[in-house]
């Protein structure tokens, strides 16, 4: 796996910032706006986000603007289903204890009273959340540390609601609402309530069975920028069990976000039949995700090099997989693996 060209167009995009790319190109202020209206797939920073990703994010939308029928869990059902076909084994609620080292390489990943020997380890998880179960000699302090003190992406707070039946019509697209129209101008550090979400409905299990007449919506979901130091005060405490201070807090932001995307919604907010909430502690606790981070280590267009990890690591069969490599997100998730499996392959 070769780093990257310097001479790449790739890499000079990467390289450029997004932010004064679109201030250079676009002179009109609407139309800039409106091309960053979407942002919520990506961290939008002014001061940090690379222009590849800004486009190469926005392109994987435009052209291929699909969704899922029924659970999200589909997708990761599929692909169990595709490695248990090709001879391999999906475990769930197995959690790594540790690994055993052999001559600079891992040579057994132990999982609760079991020893699974392997040639190659990779790691798609965080690698803050990586390193602990690391013999400690297998890799230096200062790369442990360099890695480890890199900022992480905001992390989200969603609210996943049941409706009312045949209340609320069914919008068959994503909406995005912010309380601002420039979105280069929200301060990216400040923690001053509800101002961005994207709201997604989920397709309706009648969709294909009602011939005539409008669709009606029976879950949507919104999702809103939040901080890591909104809930850092609970960090130490475990799901179901954070207390009565941080059930309000969610209730608060909850209404928040409901009130700011009700105006763009006919019939919505009167006819919420229940909801759910979520932080980024819950995305913590559930993916192991550093600080609850949505899109994972942030990249820097002004600090390539040290903010974009390479899949090879200093241990001779150990990868690094998933959005804190190279990109964000589901996008990120889906092109570093591409990526290592190429480069395992050449090697």
């Amino acid at each position: 796996m070769a780093p990257a060209n310097p001479e790449s167009s790739s890499f000079q995009m990467m390289a450029t910032s997004a932010y004064q790319f679109m201030n250079q190109m676009i002179t009109d202020d609407t139309l800039r706006n409106v091309l960053c209206g979407t942002s919520l797939k990506m961290e939008l920073r002014a001061d940090t986000l690379p222009l590849y990703i800004f486009a190469q994010i926005n392109g994987t939308f435009l052209q291929s603007a699909w969704r899922l029928k029924g659970r999200g869990a589909q997708i990761a059902e599929s692909l169990a289903n595709d490695i248990r076909a090709f001879g391999g084994v999906v475990r769930t609620n197995c959690p790594v204890s540790g690994f055993e080292e052999k001559d600079g390489a891992i040579v057994a990943a132990l999982v609760r009273d079991e020893r699974i020997e392997c040639e190659h380890l990779i790691a798609n998880i965080h690698p803050n959340a990586l390193f602990p179960l690391l013999p400690d000699n297998l890799l230096r302090k200062t790369y442990r540390r360099r890695i480890s003190e890199l900022p992480n992406s905001t992390g989200m707070f969603t609210v996943n609601l049941k409706l009312k039946k045949n209340k609320v019509k069914y919008i068959n697209h994503n909406l995005f609402v912010h309380d601002q129209a420039d979105l280069w101008g929200v301060n990216p550090d400040a923690t001053e309530g509800i101002r961005s979400a994207g709201v997604h409905f989920a397709v309706p299990e009648s969709a294909d069975s009602v011939a005539h007449g409008p669709l009606f919506a029976e879950n949507i979901d919104i999702f809103c920028p939040m901080k890591w130091s909104e809930v850092a005060r609970w960090a130490d405490s475990h799901i179901g069990k954070r207390g009565e201070e941080y059930e309000a807090f969610k209730q608060k932001k909850a209404e928040e976000a409901i009130a700011l995307v009700a105006p763009y919604i006919p019939d919505f907010q009167e006819n919420i039949d229940e909801y759910f909430t979520s932080t980024p502690l819950t995305y913590r606790d559930y993916t192991g995700t550093f600080e609850g981070s949505a899109y994972g280590i942030r990249k820097d267009y002004d600090h390539l090099f040290l903010t974009m990890l390479p899949p090879k690591t200093p241990v001779s069969n150990l990868y690094f997989t998933g959005q804190n490599v190279n990109f964000h997100g589901v996008f990120g998730v889906t092109v570093s693996a591409l990526q290592l499996v190429k480069g395992l392959i050449k090697e």
